[in-house]
C-alpha cells in the first residue's frame, strides 16, 4: 500500500543511524512489525489468569516420549 507520511527528519536519521538501515521503507516496515508484536505479547499478558487450564505438564511428556 502507498501511503504519504510525514515524519519527524531528526527521529528518521536518529533511527538511520541507530539501526544501520538506509532504506526509509524497510525502515518503517521494520518498526510497524516490532509494534505490532507489542500490542500481541500486551494482549497475551491481559489474559493472564482469565483462563484455566487444567495440563499436567508430567503426563504431556510421557505421551511425547511414547509417540
Amino acid at each position: 500500500m502507498r501511503s504519504t507520511l510525514n515524519l519527524p527528519a531528526n527521529l528518521m536519521n536518529d533511527i538511520i543511524k541507530l539501526s544501520g538501515i538506509n532504506n526509509k521503507t524497510k525502515l518503517i516496515i521494520i518498526a510497524l512489525e516490532e509494534y505490532q508484536k507489542k500490542l500481541k505479547r500486551e494482549r497475551i499478558l491481559k489474559m493472564r489468569g482469565k483462563l484455566s487450564l487444567d495440563i499436567n505438564i508430567q503426563e504431556m511428556r510421557k505421551m511425547e516420549i511414547s509417540e
